[in-house]
């Protein structure tokens, strides 16, 4: 039986942001049928909420190599073609997320100095903005890393499968 893989920073995170989620959608359900009001932030809440958790996410199907590929574009290449594209692929992953953090961290600023606020909580938009560069420092580290799994995993000759195929 193979061993289960320690959790990361990031599924904690997620599952914190599910649960709130769930909370918070269920208090005002049982709010609206019960005592027949709601919470007025309730959905802008659950949006900003739902918009970071995608976002956390994200790292994590790279790490676990569970995100969109093209395996039928490498499957029948031979190893050392296998390892070049894993490679030109995790230069262009990060090409796209350093330009992601560096615009995530732009906008959180921008809000910052805005005083940029929710219409209904009123609270700080930059709250919820900062998933978007913490997601994407995180998605570095996690493409790197996936990319050195599967390099070792062609090196010594193990298929590089993706988290739940046999």
């Amino acid at each position: 039986m193979k061993k289960p893989e320690k959790l990361r920073l990031e599924e904690y995170i997620l599952g914190v942001l599910m649960m709130i989620i769930f909370v918070v959608m269920a208090v005002n359900i049982i709010g609206r049928y019960v005592f027949n009001t709601s919470l007025t932030f309730v959905d802008e809440a659950t949006t900003f909420l739902f918009g970071c958790a995608c976002f956390i996410g994200a790292p994590i199907a790279c790490f676990r190599g569970i995100n969109i590929g093209m395996d039928a574009l490498i499957i029948f290449l031979p190893v050392k073609a296998k390892k070049a594209f894993i490679w030109w692929v995790t230069a262009l992953s990060l090409a796209l997320y350093v330009v992601l953090l560096y615009q995530g961290v732009d906008l959180v600023r921008s809000q910052i100095v805005n005083k940029t606020a929710t219409p209904a909580m009123n609270t700080p938009v930059w709250l919820f903005s900062l998933a978007v560069p913490f997601s994407a420092a995180l998605y570095l580290l996690r493409c790197v890393q996936y990319s050195l799994k599967c390099s070792r995993e062609l090196d010594s000759g193990k298929p590089a499968n993706k988290e739940g195929s046999e």
